[in-house]
């Protein structure tokens, strides 16, 4: 087996050990969060300002698959997206879809939103409630990392 060979199979073996990036948000950030939304402005793409609604849910920990991470989106636009899935902007999802997001945030339940861009769509997921209350965590992933 030569060099290459070992390398291609030790990250095969990575790439099966892999786990998304961990970006924690402590109950601290959301609170600032939360204090700091009700001031920000998001710039549409027409120039027209926008205020961020107020946050409906904890994310958890966020999440980011390495695709995510390494910079297929700008973090402006990362930004603005996981602030509308926290708000419940749900993007560009079917009305079936909506619903469900809506019975999930009376119930605990997965949260789903998806948001186009011309070239590649972002996926926000964020995992149900669970035994202690709480929701473990949120990704962004994009639908072929599903």
């Amino acid at each position: 087996m030569s060099t290459l060979d070992i390398e291609i199979e030790e990250q095969r073996a990575e790439i099966q050990r892999w786990s998304p990036a961990r970006i924690q948000a402590s109950r601290e950030d959301l609170e600032a969060y939360e204090y700091e939304v009700s001031k920000l402005r998001l710039a549409s793409t027409e120039g027209r300002e926008l205020m961020t609604p107020p946050v409906k849910f904890h994310p958890g920990l966020i999440v980011g698959t390495p695709s995510i991470m390494d910079g297929i989106f700008s973090q402006e636009f990362l930004k603005e997206c996981l602030y509308r899935h926290l708000a419940g902007d749900w993007g560009d999802i079917n009305p079936e879809d909506r619903g469900l997001n809506e019975e999930g945030l009376k119930y605990g339940n997965r949260l789903l939103s998806v948001y186009k861009t011309e070239k590649e769509t972002l996926w926000i997921i964020t995992e149900a409630v669970g035994s202690d209350g709480e929701r473990e965590s949120t990704t962004l992933l994009l639908p072929s990392e599903y």
